[in-house]
Order: C-alpha cells, then sequence, then structure tokens
C-alpha cells in the first residue's frame, strides 16, 4: 500500500468501527428500554407504553404523569375485573372451538393439535400475575 493511502486507509477503518460500535450500543440502549417497558404482567406493561406516548407527544408536565398514572391503574383494575367475569363464557368458547377443530383434523394431527392444546393451556386462567 502506498504511503499516501495508509491515511486513508486508517480514517475509513476508523469511521467504520465507529459506526458499528454505535449501532451496536443503540441496539443495546434500546433493547434495555423496550424491556423494561414490558416487563412484568402485561396490564403494567400496557399502563407503561400508554403514558411513555403520551408522554412523547403531549409534553406532560409531573403532576399530569402522576395523574393519568392513577387514572391508568384504577382503569387497569377495573378492567381485571371485567375481564375475570367474563373469562368462563370466553373458555366455553374456546372449548367449542377446540371440538370443532378436532372434528376435521386426521388422528394424528388431533394428537399433535392436543399437544399444542396442552402447551397453550399454560396461559389459560383469569388474568392476574404472571406464571413463571
Amino acid at each position: 500500500m502506498s504511503p499516501q493511502l495508509k491515511p486513508i486507509a486508517v480514517l475509513v477503518t476508523v469511521f467504520v468501527l465507529g459506526g458499528v460500535s454505535g449501532a451496536g450500543v443503540t441496539h443495546l440502549a434500546a433493547t434495555r428500554h423496550l424491556r423494561a417497558t414490558v416487563e412484568g404482567p402485561p396490564g403494567e406493561a400496557r399502563m407503561r407504553m400508554r403514558l411513555a406516548a403520551m408522554q412523547r407527544r403531549l409534553d406532560l408536565d409531573g403532576d399530569q404523569v402522576q395523574h393519568i398514572n392513577t387514572i391508568l391503574r384504577e382503569s387497569e383494575a377495573e378492567r381485571d375485573r371485567r375481564m375475570a367475569a367474563c373469562h368462563p363464557a370466553l373458555e366455553e368458547i374456546r372449548s367449542e372451538t377446540d371440538a370443532k377443530i378436532l372434528e376435521v383434523l386426521r388422528p394424528e394431527q388431533r394428537a399433535a393439535y392436543e399437544s399444542l392444546d396442552r402447551t397453550r393451556g399454560r396461559h389459560r386462567g383469569p388474568p392476574g400475575p404472571p406464571r413463571h
């Protein structure tokens, strides 16, 4: 390599490495922020995302954030109560749907579907804290 091209090669290398490391740090920060936003029970995550969107778009002050957070918590509690009341009827619909689907499937597909259904079953139940 000629002596005149070495400084250019070094500059290009530094530029590329800076871009790659900057992209990596940005990805890491965004992933951590997203994880912190969606952690916990779905209702908590839903409230945090909604409040964060309002803060970005509406330029809320601290007092507004506190009041809206209280409103969202109360609303989420009411949502959970209403969803719990609907749960038996929704479960009945799911069972009826599964029975109809099983009628359409071949025997080997039924076994696989029932296995799939057992996996899905761990998510059933009234709303509440996450099951780990």
